[in-house]
């Protein structure tokens, strides 16, 4: 696909001279309500990516919705920034929640007190260091009756939980703030001087991309488009009545059982194929240079893992040893460290500026990012120290 950038720019542009209405918050909000109730009862397994299918369903629901509207109703269709303002809420909410945080939270709080017994002696050597404000009390009434079950006509000790949670909520609040201002702050630099891409970021934008005087999103329009669509949805589409009709044979080609294991050797790991659409759809946004890096570095990868193991190179300490494959994680957590660094050098000049702009009487420029420099740096600031005296005390 070949977006021009000046098309971008422009569509962004149009974005930001238009305004979150009230129906997008509150249309917003029931999304979410739904996709949370759907999730937990039926499709725990729709949130185990970056952008979940919990996410990207409800926003395509949506769009075929404002479609139907745009054509017969139009005063009550959403405009592309309403759309825009109901996915991230949605993306949000679905993303940060599901992925190792509320998914394990309740549990893992309650898991040390839980699994203590004499034999690990976890309440002798490890839960004296516990700060008591962030686990739950120690009983049978809290801590049992959550991995057994409420006894029959008890109650969910919902008091014993709140002063846990809502300390774990703030942790969690001030990471995500974090995130955000340092986004605010390198935006610029990311979006004008790295041209850096986001494709998950524009799946929602091409979706709603239209041609001047049409009420019809362009994908629509598009045959290939379609012939994708109608070869994944096709599939699911016949597993789903095969739930009904069990003498209906199962295509298997989307499961996660079905892949192909191809063997490099004695001590090296498997390279894995397996057929992924919704990674087939969002790669198919992402630049050809970066698609060849992901697989061309995930081969030396297994390379580097299985000369490793096959010479019997470890590090660490005597008795804890890290072979090759965790030898590699180490490698990549400094690589990572190092990527941070560099981006901070490489940004000093545009740090600089949006610290001067930050001082600025007057009104300040946004520079297309979601918030002002004034906000972001004391944002950063206190989401930051928060965190370090959460960790520390």
């Amino acid at each position: 696909m070949a977006i021009d950038e000046k098309q971008v720019v422009e569509e962004q542009a149009g974005v930001l001279r238009e305004r979150v209405t009230g129906r997008a918050l509150v249309i917003g909000v029931l999304t979410i309500v739904g996709m949370a109730l759907f999730m937990s009862y039926f499709g725990r397994n729709l949130v185990k990516n970056y952008m979940p299918v919990a996410v990207a369903l409800p926003f395509v629901v949506w769009l075929g919705i404002n479609t139907v509207l745009k054509l017969f109703a139009r005063g009550w269709a959403l405009s592309r920034m309403e759309m825009l303002t109901v996915f991230f809420m949605v993306w949000l909410v679905g993303n940060l929640p599901g992925i190792g945080w509320a998914m394990y939270m309740v549990t893992d709080i309650a898991a040390p007190a839980h699994y203590a017994s004499p034999e690990n002696r976890m309440r002798e050597v490890v839960m004296p260091y516990f700060p008591r404000w962030l686990f739950p009390e120690e009983s049978e009434a809290v801590i049992g009756q959550l991995f057994t079950g409420v006894e029959v006509d008890g109650a969910i000790p919902w008091l014993a939980w709140i002063r846990p949670l809502f300390w774990w909520l703030m942790a969690c609040l001030s990471l995500v703030g974090a995130g955000f201002f340092s986004s605010v702050i390198f935006y610029k630099q990311w979006h004008e001087k790295e041209r850096l891409v986001f494709p998950m970021a524009t799946f929602p934008m091409d979706m709603l991309r239209q041609s001047e005087g049409s009420r019809v999103p362009d994908v629509f329009k598009n045959k290939v488009f379609w012939i994708g669509f109608s070869f994944v949805a096709g599939i699911i589409g016949w597993n789903i009545i095969g739930y009904f009709a069990l003498s209906l044979p199962p295509i298997t080609l989307f499961y996660s059982t079905t892949y192909k294991a191809v063997p490099l050797g004695h001590h090296f790991p498997d390279y894995f194929l397996r057929v992924q659409p919704m990674i087939m759809g969002l790669a198919y946004l992402c630049p050809l240079d970066i698609l060849f890096s992901f697989w061309f570095y995930d081969f030396v990868n297994i390379l580097k893992k299985g000369l490793l193991n096959r010479t019997g190179f470890t590090v660490g300490l005597p008795g804890q040893p890290a072979m090759g494959g965790e030898i590699a994680m180490l490698e990549s957590h400094g690589a990572l460290v190092f990527l941070v660094g560099w981006s901070v050098w490489v940004a000093r000049g545009h740090l600089r500026e949006t610290l001067q702009k930050a001082f600025e009487r007057g009104r300040v420029a946004h520079d297309g990012a979601p918030d002002s420099y004034r906000t972001a740096r004391p944002g950063l600031l206190s989401s930051e120290v928060f965190l370090s005296g959460w960790m520390v005390y």
